[in-house]
């Protein structure tokens, strides 16, 4: 019995000893532990406040605008541009950009866009140890050369694209501008091979320039007739033109006639009831044909013939081939 009562009074020991101790333990895990919520909320923003950067293209860090990219001059298809972002930081804590590099990438209607003469290059990176302190910004610059062919309308900014950068607000990083490629005139050069009779080119074998000469009274048409081939040798014809693109007719009058030599031949001119209207010529037999009225052109002097492009967008015509003169006597 005695010896029973030994046991259970160890066993009580054993229980308070480790009781004890566990209630120790608790004491000192209540030290360590917030004792509410307030004490765990400035815990949290303890650690959300720690510095970061926050680099942004945007001008103002309220939000995007067409005024973050800047354009050295209006795009146009083929002529370089320099395209220049800056980059600013908006965080409380500097950027090294000889440890964490910054890449800019500059993207066209979700497309890369070629700069620098290299089609493979539309990223560039400040690693050169630029430090972009709080509120400082770094301007980077591209050379775009655009391509109306790619039907881009609008470029976008993205600053640290490689995602190399541990900011403080990573939504801030792009910025888009809108722009309207001029295509300019991609017109195919055209020349025309030489006017034809009655209307003479002139002999540079002989002294004189010799032109047509209308008698002073005559009150008939002059054909006006020629062939006109593009760059690549390819004649022009109501065939391959669009419709609206025909060659145009103008007059131009002098009154001091040129040239000391004319050469009448009257016999090739048209009756009055072949004369065309308006301003286009016709594709007739192989030429361009206009049978122009000399019944208004009544003052002596030297009259110009100017041909010109019905469709400045489709084919521009060689100045030095695209005139021909004739005389009123």
């Amino acid at each position: 019995m005695e010896k029973q009562i030994k046991l259970n009074n160890i066993f009580l020991l054993i229980v308070t000893i480790v009781v004890g101790c566990l209630t120790a333990c608790m004491d000192d895990i209540d030290d360590i532990t917030p004792a509410n919520d307030a004490e765990k909320n400035n815990i949290y923003m303890a650690q959300a406040s720690v510095a970061r950067p926050d680099l942004s293209p945007w001008q103002n860090p309220a939000g995007m605008d067409e005024s973050d990219i800047t354009l050295s001059a209006a795009p146009a298809d083929g002529t370089p541009v320099t395209v220049s972002v800056d980059v600013t930081n908006y965080g409380d804590a500097a950027v090294n950009t000889a440890d964490d590099p910054v890449a800019v990438r500059l993207k066209g209607n979700g497309a890369n866009i070629a700069t620098d003469a290299d089609a493979t290059n539309d990223t560039k990176t400040i690693d050169d140890g630029t430090v972009i302190n709080p509120g400082e910004s770094v301007t980077v610059s591209f050379t775009w050369t655009p391509d109306s062919d790619n039907g881009t309308t609008g470029i976008a900014a993205n600053v640290d694209s490689n995602g190399v950068i541990f900011e403080s607000n990573e939504g801030n990083n792009i910025t888009i501008k809108s722009v309207n490629i001029d295509a300019g005139n991609n017109a195919a050069p055209a020349s025309i091979a030489g006017f034809e009779k009655p209307l003479i080119t002139d002999d540079p074998s002989t002294p004189d320039i010799e032109i047509l000469a209308v008698k002073k009274r005559s009150h008939r048409a002059i054909p006006v007739k020629f062939t006109m081939f593009d760059e690549n040798g390819v004649e022009l014809t109501d065939q391959n033109l669009p419709e609206g693109a025909a060659p145009t007719i103008s007059v131009w009058f002098n009154p001091e006639a040129s040239g000391s030599g004319t050469t009448a031949i009257e016999s090739d001119l048209l009756s009055t009831g072949g004369i065309d209207t308006g301003y286009d010529f016709r594709y007739e037999d192989d030429h361009w044909v206009y049978n122009l009225s000399t019944k208004g052109l009544k003052d002596s002097g030297n009259y110009t013939i100017e041909v010109n492009s019905g469709d400045d967008s489709v084919y521009l015509i060689n100045q030095d081939t695209n005139q021909i003169s004739f005389q009123r006597k």
